[in-house]
C-alpha cells in the first residue's frame, strides 16, 4: 500500500488547506480553540498527509473521539464527512495545488504498514 508523506513545510501547507475546508473549527464541537489535524487513517496504517485523510479536531475531541473507546465508530463518521459532496467539491478545487505540494515536498519512503 502507498501512502503520501510530506516534509514538514508541505504538511503545514496541507494543514492550511484543511483549516480552510473545515473553517478552522473542530468538526465535532465547532470550537476554534486548540485545533489539531487528525489523520483519519493513521500514518501507521498507511494514512497519507493529504486533505482527504485529515480533519480538524480540538484537543478535547481529538482525545475523546479519535483515540478513545469509540474511535472506530468516529473514524467511520470522519470518513463519511470527508466523502460528503461538499468536501469532494473542495478537494477537486484544490487538487492542482495539492499535487504541486506533493511534487515539491513529498518524501519517498518504503513503508510497511500495520494493515498489510
Amino acid at each position: 500500500m502507498t501512502r503520501i508523506r510530506l516534509k514538514p513545510k508541505g504538511y503545514e501547507k496541507i494543514c492550511k488547506l484543511v483549516d480552510e475546508r473545515d473553517n478552522g473549527r473542530c468538526i465535532i464541537c465547532h470550537t476554534t480553540q486548540g485545533i489539531q489535524h487528525h489523520h483519519v487513517i493513521f500514518r501507521s496504517a498507511c494514512g497519507s498527509d493529504l486533505p482527504n485523510n485529515l480533519v480538524c479536531l480540538c484537543n478535547n475531541c481529538h482525545s475523546i473521539y479519535a483515540h478513545g473507546k469509540t474511535s472506530k465508530k468516529w473514524q467511520k463518521r470522519f470518513i463519511e464527512y470527508l466523502n460528503d459532496s461538499k468536501q469532494n467539491e473542495f478537494h477537486e478545487v484544490i487538487n492542482k495545488e495539492v499535487n504541486e505540494i506533493i511534487k515539491r515536498y513529498g518524501i519517498n519512503e518504503k513503508v510497511r504498514c500495520i494493515n498489510e
